[in-house]
């Protein structure tokens, strides 16, 4: 935070198109927080997700990733990402960064609200090269993927579309062998609950 805020002088305007001298970051700047780690004793430290939300007071933050949590599958990777809520929610302080949590509110006018989110998911660090690729192209929208192609996961090249991380197992084999059933009892033969 102490360096993102040295940029605030150099992002209080925007410079005419005539202007020769530059003063100010270009209208279409951008910036983002990346982090190597979340180690496992750091995963209840929940003070730095409410220290990095001052960033959202930066023009263009975009938000930030964290390549991996000691904790989670090697692929899982965290998305941080910035909220624009219209009531002061407190934050989810559950039991682990890596699970899913999300900042404390930073009051920007009368009924508007700013925070930041935290989510592991394997598709994350595909979205956020995409985003990227598309902030410096200028074609960048909020909460909408930025290209088709970081949709994948590991789960589907292995043949499912269930994300079974959170789940509870013993739910979830109930679940097949009730779906494998219904689809017997429909004239679908030849289905198993391990083919779900």
């Amino acid at each position: 935070m102490d360096q993102l805020s040295k940029l605030k002088p150099l992002l209080a305007r925007v410079d005419p198109r005539t202007s020769r001298a530059k003063m100010y970051l270009p209208a279409n700047f951008f910036c983002a927080t990346v982090f190597f780690e979340l180690r496992k004793e750091h995963e209840k430290d929940f003070a730095a997700m409410n220290e990095l939300v001052n960033a959202t007071m930066i023009r263009r933050f975009y938000g930030g990733l964290i390549l991996r949590a000691v904790t989670l599958e090697k692929y899982n990777s965290g998305k941080i990402t910035f909220r624009n809520e219209d009531v002061n929610s407190e934050p989810n302080n559950n039991s682990s960064l890596s699970f899913w949590s999300t900042s404390k509110c930073l009051k920007y006018k009368d009924d508007q609200y700013f925070s930041l989110s935290l989510t592991f998911w394997e598709q994350h660090f595909s979205e956020f090269a995409f985003d990227i690729l598309a902030l410096l192209k200028n074609t960048y929208q909020p909460n909408v993927l930025s290209s088709l192609y970081c949709t994948g996961s590991t789960a589907l090249e292995n043949g499912s579309v269930i994300e079974t991380r959170y789940a509870d197992p013993e739910g979830y084999k109930r679940f097949q062998v009730e779906t494998a059933a219904i689809l017997k009892a429909k004239g679908f033969v030849g289905f198993e609950p391990s083919d779900l």
